[in-house]
């Protein structure tokens, strides 16, 4: 199960760390020029809040919703929580996807690091370490 969950999160961490690297190369190399034009305030907002959105705000509704779900259940079956902890991740693993309209838009600092830093927070923060899969099958008493 534990390895099922890192694989699932490398799947999902993969396409963005080939596409930032993908688009540093073509910036350093001059193959794409965004210019000292910087994306307007809408975008930077919609994306600023996206990336929260899809950090936090969304894998704790989830979380939530879950937890409500199998409250009154003796024990939660191991297929349950399987896809409970891998539509988790996928919801939160969206937010390092943001990154990458960042860069690509060009976004004022201010939101192009909020943008990052909520992305490297689902990078971290949902990461399925063993420890971290053993204390949610003991709270959601997976058998």
């Amino acid at each position: 199960m534990k390895e099922e969950f890192k694989k699932t999160y490398i799947k999902l961490l993969v396409p963005v760390v080939i596409f930032l690297v993908l688009i540093y190369l073509a910036r350093l190399l001059e193959i794409i020029d965004l210019g000292s034009s910087q994306a307007n305030r809408f975008i930077s907002i919609l994306l600023f809040v996206l990336a929260v959105s899809f950090s936090i705000a969304f894998p704790i509704f989830y979380r939530a919703w879950f937890a409500n779900k199998v409250k009154d259940q003796k024990e939660t079956s191991v297929d349950d929580f399987i896809r409970f902890e891998k539509n988790l991740m996928i919801i939160a693993m969206t937010a390092p996807y943001f990154s990458l309209f960042a860069v690509l838009f060009n976004l004022p600092a201010f939101y192009f690091a909020g943008v990052v830093l909520f992305g490297i927070y689902s990078v971290y923060y949902y990461y399925p370490s063993d420890k971290r899969v053993d204390f949610e099958k003991k709270l959601f008493r997976v058998r």
